[in-house]
């Protein structure tokens, strides 16, 4: 197992684990059944929804929505699931929450079917079929870590490049 650093600041990437995808399906049904029609559509995405790629240990759930603005009318339940709401990254095209301390889940609330919501399930469909890809991903992720060990936002901000590189293509021909 590779861990490089420990706790909520500090990246921590650990061999793939085949228990994530079991975490992501008991908490995508209790979001399901604590936000019923809100939700248009719900994946599982990141890097611990790619098997063999290590990751940080924690569940990133895309959630597409019809209007961002509804999330707030449902604070209250994403409070009861042990849900907070931060401004990490500033993005006004996605609603971020996350769960945990040390950090178990991400929720990243996007308009269902817009860009952002197709390039996060193209991004992992790509990396889920092409080896030399999530190879080399893997490879930048370890570099970023052991470059950024305590800057979540540096260590993000250094997989962006790679990331547009991959889809853009593929977006592209749509």
């Amino acid at each position: 197992m590779t861990i490089l650093g420990f706790g909520d600041d500090i990246i921590q990437l650990v061999e793939y684990q085949k228990s994530w995808d079991y975490r992501f399906q008991f908490e995508s049904a209790m979001i399901l059944l604590a936000l019923g029609d809100l939700i248009k559509g719900i994946e599982h995405i990141g890097s611990t929804a790619i098997p063999g790629i290590i990751a940080k240990p924690i569940i990133d759930i895309l959630i597409g929505i019809d209007d961002l603005k509804g999330v707030f009318t449902h604070m209250n339940v994403l409070e009861v699931l042990d849900y907070s709401y931060t401004a990490e990254g500033g993005d006004i095209k996605r609603l971020f929450f996350k769960k945990g301390s040390p950090r178990l889940f991400h929720i990243h609330f996007v308009e269902f079917e817009s860009k952002e919501w197709r390039n996060h399930i193209l991004f992992r469909d790509i990396l889920q079929q092409d080896k030399g890809k999530r190879f080399r991903y893997q490879q930048l992720k370890i570099e970023l870590a052991k470059k950024f060990p305590t800057e979540r936002s540096k260590y993000v901000e250094g997989k962006s490049a790679f990331i547009n590189q991959i889809i853009k293509p593929v977006a592209s021909d749509k």
